[in-house]
């Protein structure tokens, strides 16, 4: 079953009568476009983070400031989406395989990557095997998911299978988290904070992938879908207007309610770029990597960031961008499309099984 398909589970119907959402089934290549969007502020964020010093009113470090309401979140909200189909399978089959299946994808990569990024960096941060059971580098992002991810499983499996309930249970838990409602657990082994606050724009993924598919695929063209978009188009000016205020002037902001405030940006933002519907050829390009090039980008920003320093010193930071942003995105393409013919690698480096 393709994670795109037209099908309704049946479950998140009745929560999310399709009659509300008209015309909002997404295609392949607009979810893609959304992964190469993630793609794109991560990359962005680590290459700034990788090159020269920049004030904190540089045009470069407030855009990172604004998209980091949004940019982990629209990845775990993509995420989310494509995870109804292995929610649908648990459900119907056997929960043991669908959790190893999950850390064989999440894990294996994990291990892999990490041990190599960990000697790479001469044993710089946690001893190892430290780096595969606390937040390390840009991999915590993978052990939330597989936490977030178990816990749909488990959760749907006690609720007789119903894992559109599941995760609204566990998306109003995170929201409840983020507002001070409830208190998170001073627990850093395995990114459990961290996956505790994303589990809300998962969940919100796998809600509108499970209960937003009207049966019969409307024109993009209808009154509806228009509608939609232009609902979309004002939440994402909302959220980014508000991320970047937040950004350039923090202190506007009371402190309990800098949480709830990003918590909402973020909402807003993923949301309102769903209801958009982008299908640009190029982000869908880079969506169709999208976890190679989360995985392998940092590998290539430090070759990228090791030769301008030798050969270009005292490059600008505009220009610093202009050549490791390419290169933290076009290398992790050419190495996804090598290591789809090396079968053994392929499953060490990016978690895909043998003939997937």
């Amino acid at each position: 079953m393709s994670i795109y398909d037209d099908t309704f589970n049946t479950g998140a119907r009745r929560l999310f009568p399709s009659r509300l959402f008209p015309a909002v089934a997404r295609s392949r290549e607009e979810i893609d476009a959304l992964s190469g969007l993630a793609c794109l502020g991560v990359v962005l964020f680590h290459a700034t983070a990788a090159g020269p010093q920049l004030a904190g009113d540089h045009w470069v470090p407030v855009i990172n400031a604004s998209l980091s309401h949004i940019r982990m979140p629209l990845f775990a909200f993509v995420s989310g989406y494509a995870f109804r189909s292995v929610a649908i399978s648990a459900a119907e089959g056997s929960l043991r395989a669908a959790v190893l299946g999950r850390a064989g994808a999440l894990l294996i990569p994990l291990a892999t990557l990490g041990t190599l990024l960990w000697l790479l960096r001469g044993g710089v941060g946690p001893a190892w095997p430290g780096v595969l059971l606390l937040p390390y580098a840009h991999f915590w992002f993978l052990q939330a998911l597989f936490l977030i991810m178990g816990s749909v499983l488990v959760l749907a499996r006690v609720l007789g299978g119903r894992h559109d309930v599941a995760a609204l249970l566990l998306g109003v838990g995170s929201a409840l988290v983020w507002t001070g409602a409830l208190g998170v657990p001073d627990v850093t082994l395995f990114a459990f904070a961290q996956a505790v606050l994303l589990a809300v724009f998962f969940c919100t993924g796998l809600l509108f992938a499970g209960g937003m598919h009207p049966p019969v695929r409307r024109t993009s063209r209808s009154p509806a879908a228009a509608r939609l978009r232009l609902a979309g188009a004002v939440a994402l000016a909302v959220s980014l207007n508000a991320a970047t205020v937040l950004a350039l002037a923090p202190a506007l902001t009371l402190p309990a309610l800098h949480n709830t405030l990003s918590l909402c940006i973020g909402l807003l933002g993923v949301v309102g770029l769903f209801l958009l519907r982008p299908r640009v050829g190029w982000l869908t390009g880079l969506g169709r990597h999208a976890f190679a090039i989360y995985l392998l980008h940092p590998f290539f920003l430090v070759g990228a960031a090791l030769a301008v320093r030798a050969g270009l010193p005292g490059l600008s930071p505009e220009l610093w961008l202009a050549v490791t942003l390419p290169a933290g995105i076009a290398g992790p393409i050419l190495a996804d499309r090598v290591l789809r013919r090396l079968p053994i690698l392929r499953t060490l480096l990016l978690g895909s099984r043998p003939g997937s």
